[in-house]
C-alpha cells in the first residue's frame, strides 16, 4: 500500500493526538467533588469520551503505519517484528526486570550501592 506524504503526515498527526489522548485517560487530577464543576466536567470530557476514542484511532493508525510500504512480504514483517522486538519489548523487559528486582531485594540493592566504596 502506497500512500503520498501528506496522508502519512496526517496520520502520523493523528497518532500522535491518539498518544496523548491516551496519556490523558490515565491523567485525573480531580475525583468527583459531589457537584458538578467545570473543571470536573471539563477532564471527564478529556478522560472518558475523547481518551476512550483515541484507543482505537491510535490501534488502527499504528497498524496502517506498520503495513505501510511499497511491497509487504514475510521478510518484510519479519524484519519489522525483529525492529520491535529491539526497540519496543527488550527494553520494556529490562526495565520491568529491574523494577521487580528492586521490590524484591530492596536492602540488595542498598547493600551493593554502598559496599562498593
Amino acid at each position: 500500500m502506497k500512500i503520498w506524504t501528506e496522508l502519512s503526515e496526517t496520520l502520523r498527526i493523528t497518532s500522535l493526538l491518539a498518544i496523548l489522548l491516551i496519556v490523558a485517560i490515565h491523567y485525573h487530577s480531580q475525583p468527583f467533588p459531589g457537584t458538578y464543576t467545570g473543571n470536573y466536567l471539563v477532564q471527564e470530557f478529556i478522560h472518558n469520551i475523547l481518551g476512550r476514542a483515541a484507543v482505537p484511532v491510535f490501534s488502527l493508525m499504528s497498524g496502517l503505519l506498520f503495513f505501510q510500504g511499497p511491497t509487504f512480504n514475510l521478510s518484510v514483517l519479519v524484519s519489522k517484528l525483529k525492529n520491535r522486538i529491539n526497540t519496543i519489548l527488550l527494553p520494556t523487559l529490562f526495565i520491568t526486570l529491574l523494577i521487580w528486582f528492586y521490590d524484591q531485594f530492596p536492602n540488595l540493592i542498598v547493600c551493593l550501592l554502598y559496599t562498593s566504596d
